[in-house]
């Protein structure tokens, strides 16, 4: 009989799914768990770092103001002393009577001083002449005599007196009829006013060249007493241990009053309950840590093995048909969640899609606004042949809430605007051209910077249903006096750039934004600009641009960086700031939109032509591209349509 069955493919076993993903689960788990023990770590060894670092400054800080608190407490007290005739003649005529003059008198100076300085007078050869007070310089010739060596009337600093005591010293010498007559020495027990920084620290100890420690303030225990040694270069911050105890400090080199190393001051301060604190924190953390990651991997199990039960039991049929076995089937198994799994899957993806097709048409729509946008703004700023005006504006999205403007008011005098709507994006974009017509509209009824502030923000006020704010900076200029009348709506100071320096225009903060209170009256300033000043209007974007590691550019750095933008036209400084403000960005892009205007007289037009010279037509004209102005100042409060009496042109502020 033929043998018809024919063979079985191998099948490689290979690890199931759920298990892939509870291995790779686990390992993140792990990983997070390592990276915050790890960093915990590090953060404890930085925090100490710190910590140090604090002591240290402290310390330094504590020992250097006492220094200088008694040094000029001694100094004082030398001063009041050594002239007094009680000390002269003492020096002249040494005898009993007048040691006992001059201990009264110094004490009698000293009785209201705290702390009480020791007094010592010394004869030129520095050996006593007489004392007040428990110091004890024994012979000091070999000390004070290097100090004094004909270039020197005085000096401070530390002695050493003997193995255990230490003295701050002023030493002014004393002359009489022109020679030097002897030495007055006023001082303080150092160990005494070490004590004082005693009260923030566990312990203070002196330490010699070869020599023990000798406690100061406190002692620590005798493992930590003999780690001290001498002699450190630099003050730094030290760390020691023994068994339970913990300390942290800074040790200080000390110099004699000739600047020769004398010894070091340890400062210590027992942080034997903090550490022991920190250390059961530490093992809460990484116990619970530990906790956590065990929880985590549990649940992660229990969570595979129950969801991927239905297919397993689906596989485990397909593996039996697949070799014939029939027996097997699908017992307690709701296999329509599985199937509608899979349908959720398809419909969430088909969603997904639509809403990316949507996102793209939305994102077209914008871009296509933003093009809308610069289109609307002018690009040709021939208004008055006396005037050099550029303007440019750079959105941080695709389209922006800046714009500017420049036009003729009614009386034909040229004007421009710049404006920054709070926000970006297209609710922005939308009520910046809606404040464009609004404000070009009424300077076809006045030339009156203010009055059409004041006019626009009533308009916009009453149709701000969203609740938008912009500032905003007007200016009209006079051909015939050259000055500039301007009123400013809580807009950036202009920069005034002149040869050799720049600065804002005033004042230093406008008026209000606009659309935020109807009721506000908006001020008039003016400025007459010289031949030569270039006027910078910006928006915050200026100012607020930021590097990629997050500085601000700043309203300084922005004066400055007009000031020395090359150029001689208004384009060409106007192009220059823009490429500065772009090149600071670097790739983290403009933070807000960027507007700038520039603007300056034409000393060569203005005397080759007058004040009537003739006014183009489109530009007293209202813009075709403006908002509809239906009803705009049909209002009863509107401006009247006759043209406003003329004020004589301000002075230059």
């Amino acid at each position: 009989m033929t043998d018809l069955a024919q063979p079985q493919p191998t099948v490689r076993r290979r690890m199931l799914l759920r298990t892939k993903i509870a291995l790779i689960v686990t390992s993140a788990i792990l990983l997070v768990a390592i990276v915050l023990v790890a960093f915990a770590e590090v953060r404890e060894a930085w925090v100490e770092e710190r910590y140090d670092e604090a002591v240290l400054t402290g310390d330094q800080t504590a020992l250097t103001t006492l220094f200088e608190i008694d040094e000029r407490s001694l100094s004082r007290a030398n001063w009041d002393i050594r002239d007094r005739p009680s000390t002269r003649a003492l020096l002249d005529l040494p005898n009993e009577d007048q040691v006992t003059a001059f201990s009264t008198e110094v004490q009698n100076l000293l009785r209201f001083q705290e702390p009480r300085p020791d007094v010592i007078l010394l004869n030129r050869r520095f050996q006593p002449v007489a004392s007040v007070g428990v110091l004890d310089l024994g012979d000091a010739s070999g000390i004070l005599s290097p100090a004094f060596d004909g270039t020197r009337r005085n000096t401070s600093g530390l002695m050493r007196l003997d193995e255990t005591a230490l003295a701050f010293v002023f030493v002014h010498e004393i002359r009489i009829r022109d020679r030097v007559a002897g030495y007055l020495v006023t001082g303080f027990n150092y160990g005494d006013r070490l004590g004082i920084l005693a009260s923030g620290a566990t312990s203070i100890s002196f330490v010699a060249r070869g020599e023990a420690p000798v406690p100061i303030a406190g002692r620590p225990p005798q493992p930590v007493f003999d780690q001290m040694g001498c002699c450190a270069v630099l003050p730094e911050a030290v760390r020691m241990s023994s068994g339970g105890f913990h300390a942290v400090g800074t040790v200080s080199p000390l110099d004699d009053i000739l600047g020769r190393p004398l010894g070091d001051i340890y400062i210590l301060r027992d942080i034997s309950e903090e550490r022991s604190r920190q250390i059961l924190l530490s093992q809460l953390s990484f116990l619970g840590i530990v906790m956590v990651a065990s929880l985590a991997i549990g649940v992660l199990v229990w969570l595979l093995r129950t969801s991927f039960r239905p297919l397993t039991a689906v596989v485990e049929v397909l593996r039996n048909l697949s070799v014939g076995n029939t027996d097997v089937g699908l017992t307690d198994v709701r296999t329509s969640r599985e199937i509608d799994t899979l349908a959720e899957t398809v419909e969430s993806f088909r969603r997904a899609q639509r809403d990316r097709l949507k996102l793209v048409s939305l994102n077209e729509q914008i871009a296509s606004a933003g093009r809308i946008q610069m289109s609307i703004l002018p690009h040709a700023f021939d208004i008055d042949p006396a005037l050099d005006i550029h303007a440019t504006m750079r959105p941080a999205q695709d389209v922006g809430g800046d714009f500017y403007d420049v036009f003729r008011t009614v009386s034909g005098r040229p004007a421009f605007v710049v404006a920054d709507v709070a926000g970006k994006g297209i609710p922005s974009s939308l009520f910046a051209a809606t404040a464009s017509a609004t404000i070009r509209a009424y300077a076809q009824v006045s030339d009156d910077p203010a009055e059409i502030l004041t006019r626009v923000n009533q308009e916009l006020c009453r149709r701000n249903e969203e609740g938008l704010f912009l500032t905003v900076f007007l200016g009209v200029y006079d051909r015939g006096t050259g000055t500039l009348a301007y009123a400013n709506a809580g807009h950036p100071p202009p920069f005034v750039v002149g040869s050799a320096s720049a600065r804002d225009l005033p004042p230093e903060s406008g008026d209000l934004v606009l659309g935020a209170l109807e009721d506000i009256d908006y001020e008039r300033h003016s400025y007459r600009l010289a031949i030569g000043e270039t006027l910078i209007v910006y928006s915050d974007g200026l100012n607020e641009a930021m590097t990629p590691d997050g500085t601000i550019l700043g309203e300084d750095a922005a004066r400055d960086m007009a000031m020395h933008a090359e150029g001689t036209t208004a384009e060409e400084r106007v192009t220059a700031i823009m490429t500065a403000v772009v090149d600071y960005s670097g790739e983290r892009g403009l933070a807000d939109d960027v507007t700038l205007v520039a603007f300056s007289r034409n000393p060569e037009a203005e005397t080759s032509i007058g004040d009537d010279a003739p006014i183009a037509d489109d530009l007293l004209a209202p813009r075709s591209d403006a908002l509809p102005m239906t009803g705009l100042l049909s209002r009863s409060d509107a401006p009247r349509s006759e043209t406003p009496e003329k004020t004589p042109a301000e002075p230059a502020e």
